[in-house]
């Protein structure tokens, strides 16, 4: 879990997030995962990062 924290911790700072914020981000980026994610302002942060879809965006496969 330790990962996890550290990521989280990462792009909290990175991104200047609530580490709350970035926490189901970091799980989505360490398991290979696609976090969708209806906070729009988060998103725009975060999408240069890769494996996060706006809420609004997203189409079931």
């Amino acid at each position: 879990m330790a990962p996890i924290w550290t990521g989280a911790r990462c792009l909290s700072i990175s991104l200047n997030q609530p580490l709350f914020d970035t926490l189901y981000h970091a799980v989505a980026l360490e398991q290979g995962a696609t976090l969708i994610s209806a906070d729009r302002r988060y998103y725009h942060k975060a999408r240069h990062l890769g494996q996060i879809v706006y809420l609004a965006d997203w189409r079931p496969t």
